[in-house]
């Protein structure tokens, strides 16, 4: 027959493993709830950000076709220049480490159709 200490100390030690699986229980519920209600808002704004997009903003097929790059050996004409590119606003601050702005920054640049195909820019027989 067990003595009444031993009794009492198993008893001590069954309400604490109780207690445990109850505050595991707790925090369980807890973290669903938690990842519950997150999963909810995300829910929410996935169905107003598809509700309420612009169909014209979908990406997709363009309505004027893209030009293509020729591969074939075929000799492309040259870039044709379209327009300039305004200089940007006038620097009159310093620049960094006590440089000077470079004389080109207040000239306007050439903007051109297309870019080059290394074919048209890299010499034949060179690396």
């Amino acid at each position: 027959m067990p003595k009444p200490s031993r009794d009492r100390h198993l008893a001590k030690n069954a309400e604490r493993r109780r207690q445990a699986r109850r505050q595991a229980d707790r925090n369980k519920k807890a973290a669903l709830g938690v990842g519950g209600a997150i999963g909810v808002v995300l829910l929410i704004l996935l169905g107003i950000g598809l509700l309420s997009r612009n169909d014209k903003d979908v990406a997709g097929g363009s309505a004027t076709p893209l030009p293509t790059a020729s591969t074939s050996g075929s000799t492309a004409s040259e870039p044709t220049q379209i327009g300039t590119v305004p200089p940007g606003a006038p620097t009159t601050e310093k620049v960094a480490c006590g440089a000077k702005v470079p004389p080109a920054a207040d000239v306007a640049k050439p903007q051109f159709d297309r870019a080059p195909t290394p074919d048209e820019v890299l010499r034949k027989g060179t690396s």
